[in-house]
C-alpha cells in the first residue's frame, strides 16, 4: 500500500527518518541536574525589609539555594501588613494571589487583586502592595533576589 503524496517528497520523509535517527542517538535527552525539593514547612522563613506584617516562606532562594536566575516566595500577610514602596532595579517581580485580597500602586495609582489576579512589575518600576485581610501570595522574581 503506498502512502498518499503530503507535497514534501522525499524532503519530509528525509526529515522524519534523520529525526527518528537522532531520537535514537540520545539527542532528544537533555541531561538535567538531580530534582531538588524544598518542603515548604522546611523552608526558611524572612520579613522582608521594609515591610511589615509580612511572613515570607523562601521556596526558590539565591541565598539558601544556590540559584541566581529565580526567586520564589510564599507570602503570608496580616490584615493591613504592606511593604514600603521600593522598586527594584534589575528585576521583574511577579505577584500572584493566593488567597484574600491586596492593593498595589505604584506611588500614584492603586489597583486590586484578588485570588488568582496577577502584578508584574518591571525593573525599576516603584511599587507596594498591601492587604486587606489576611493575605497569601506568590512573588517570583527574576532574576533571583534574596
Amino acid at each position: 500500500m503506498s502512502r498518499p503524496d503530503t507535497g514534501g517528497g522525499g524532503r519530509d520523509r528525509r526529515r522524519v527518518r534523520d529525526g527518528l535517527a537522532a531520537r535514537r542517538r540520545g539527542r532528544h535527552i537533555r541531561k538535567c541536574r538531580p530534582v531538588k525539593v524544598v518542603r515548604f514547612d522546611e523552608s526558611p522563613t524572612f520579613e522582608p525589609r521594609g515591610h511589615a506584617g509580612v511572613l515570607n516562606h523562601a521556596l526558590v532562594s539565591t541565598q539558601w539555594h544556590d540559584t541566581d536566575a529565580v526567586s520564589v516566595w510564599w507570602g503570608r500577610f496580616d490584615d493591613g501588613g504592606a511593604s514600603d514602596l521600593h522598586r527594584h532595579a534589575g528585576a521583574t517581580q511577579v505577584y500572584v494571589v493566593l488567597d484574600g485580597e491586596f492593593v498595589v500602586d505604584d506611588g500614584e495609582t492603586e489597583l486590586r487583586l484578588g485570588p488568582r489576579d496577577t502584578a508584574i512589575i518591571g525593573p525599576g518600576e516603584p511599587h507596594r502592595i498591601r492587604a486587606v485581610g489576611n493575605s497569601e501570595v506568590m512573588v517570583i522574581t527574576t532574576p533571583g533576589l534574596r
